[in-house]
Order: structure tokens, then C-alpha cells, then sequence
């Protein structure tokens, strides 16, 4: 399953991590969110659109930068 990871500096208090998992869950695709209040991170996993999930933060009132995709580590990984 696909996963991304969004940088959220201005998510300072579990209030705010309620008020933008609340937004990002109504994206469509959005299986998981989990939020990482000490680093203010956020990761989203499911086929939602990495563009929709940003624009849930941006109406949640709080900026964001989306960080590299993030591999799957429950994948079955094959070597060449």
C-alpha cells in the first residue's frame, strides 16, 4: 500500500492533530493517517491523491510540505 508523509510545522497540539486527521480522512483513498506530534509530521496511507490530501491540511488552516514518498515496509520486498 502506498503511503506519504506531509511536514506540518504549525501542528503544535493534539487539538490540532485531531482537526487535521478529521480533514484528511474525508479525502477520498485515505485508508490510514497517523500523526506524529513530536516530529509534526503526518502519514497517509491508502490511493489517495497526495495533491487532495494537502489541500484537506491547507482548509484545516495549516501549512504543509509534502515529504518523499515513504516505502511500504509490509510489501514483500523481491530482489533482481
Amino acid at each position: 500500500m502506498a503511503s506519504q508523509s506531509f511536514r506540518i510545522p504549525t501542528m503544535i497540539s493534539r487539538r490540532c492533530v485531531r482537526a487535521i486527521s478529521a480533514r484528511i480522512s474525508d479525502v477520498p483513498g485515505v485508508r490510514t493517517v497517523e500523526a506524529f506530534l513530536a516530529t509534526r509530521t503526518i502519514r497517509v496511507t491508502g490511493t489517495a491523491d497526495p495533491a487532495a490530501v494537502q489541500t484537506a491540511i491547507l482548509a484545516a488552516g495549516h501549512e504543509v510540505t509534502a515529504m518523499p514518498d515513504t516505502p511500504d515496509r509490509t510489501a514483500p520486498h523481491r530482489c533482481p
